[in-house]
């Protein structure tokens, strides 16, 4: 059994699946929310992916920003339950806005600023910050002992998992103070990409500022200040929890030379931002052979010399695969200690291909077995 994943989903708060495109993330991040929940943990199992793969997976017709129960039947166990949901970050600042503000009135105000609307419309990855205050919330909420988040491939996962940090800059070049004081804001922001952010700001309201609007500049700055600061605080916060003891993070790749390279930049990564990936599965690898103790010859004794010839070759094409994929999980092995530093204990979980698409829920709870009852080989 593997020790890792079982005490993550018996005993962590967060678990963020991260990884490339393809690889199987959705169907790892349901069955493990599904292995949870049978075992008797209320679980809230969420992705920011738009598309309905998730709800596919768990039999739902929709997955949209509200929870919704996932009927599991004679699957969990006293006391399990499992909900699932999209993190919705269509609304992007404005929500934030409205939910943040200290009244209607305020946030209304704040919304129909039109120095408001040029900064919101050029405030990259504000989808990414209401996502994680949702997920902050749900964490934080005694409804769900468990918490699974899918997140999108690993280009857009380093953007997610980059935003309560890029927040926290924003507010640390006093956005509201650059309405005045823009060339000596841009001066002091603490990194590139904070100083790029600001740069394009300023262009945006160099075009707008003029005397008729000095009064719209003043009412932005004293309005969207208390908003920063509430957003500052729980940047900080999100930061902290998903750095956390209570937060797992289990990076999903396939056994490929080229694939485990890109992992383990992704690894080293997180390492950096101070996460460590508490288990690293290889997904999708070529099962072990069955039947293999006799000769094809004796297997196939009734078959012609062209079929057992053929049947030969492809089990020698088999063969070969399954020695590239364990190459490149030793080389996944031998080169995350050197990126990655402290992750240098990585248990590494491998689950062999399934002989069809995970579009049931029986193939789900099989994949969730496989991920638990399998045997690392780190």
């Amino acid at each position: 059994m593997s020790d890792a994943l079982a005490s993550i989903v018996e005993r962590a708060r967060l678990v963020v699946l991260v990884g490339e495109g393809g690889v199987g993330k959705t169907s790892c991040a349901a069955a493990l929310a599904l292995a949870a929940a049978s075992r008797g943990r209320r679980v809230a199992v969420l992705t920011v992916d738009p598309a309905p793969r998730l709800g596919d997976a768990l039999g739902l017709t929709d997955i949209g920003p509200q929870p919704t129960r996932v009927e599991l039947g004679d699957r969990a166990a006293a006391g399990g339950s499992l909900t699932a949901m999209r993190l919705d970050g269509a609304r992007t600042f404005d929500a934030l806005v409205e939910r943040l503000s200290p009244d209607a009135e305020t946030a209304a105000r704040l919304l129909a600023n039109p120095i408001y609307r040029a900064v919101s419309d050029n405030l990259g990855g504000t989808e990414h910050y209401m996502a994680f205050q949702r997920l902050h919330e749900l964490v934080g909420d005694d409804a769900y002992d468990l918490v699974v988040l899918d997140t999108p491939p690993a280009d857009n996962a380093r953007d997610l998992l980059s935003a309560p940090v890029r927040l926290a800059e924003l507010v640390e070049t006093g956005a509201p103070a650059l309405v005045a004081e823009p060339a000596r804001i841009v001066g002091r922001a603490g990194s590139a990409a904070a100083r790029a952010g600001l740069t394009v700001l300023m262009a945006v309201l160099r075009a707008l500022l003029g005397g008729r609007l000095e009064k719209q500049v003043s009412e932005f700055a004293a309005l969207i200040d208390g908003v920063l600061r509430i957003l500052e605080e729980r940047a900080s916060e999100v930061a902290a929890m998903l750095a956390g003891p209570d937060a797992a993070f289990v990076q999903v790749l396939r056994a490929a030379p080229a694939d485990v390279a890109r992992a383990a930049d992704l690894h080293g990564e997180l390492a950096a931002a101070g996460i460590a990936v508490r288990c690293s599965v290889v997904n999708r690898t070529t099962p072990d052979a069955d039947d293999r103790d006799r000769p094809v010859e004796q297997r196939l004794a009734a078959a012609n010399d062209e079929v057992r010839r053929r049947v030969a070759e492809l089990e020698a094409d088999f063969d070969r695969r399954r020695r590239r994929e364990r190459q490149a999980i030793d080389a996944f092995r031998a080169t995350v200690p050197t990126r990655a530093g402290a992750n240098s204990g990585t248990p590494i979980v491998v689950v062999p291909a399934r002989d069809a698409a995970i579009d049931r829920m029986d193939d789900l709870a099989g994949l969730g077995d496989a991920l638990l009852g399998r045997a690392g080989v780190g």
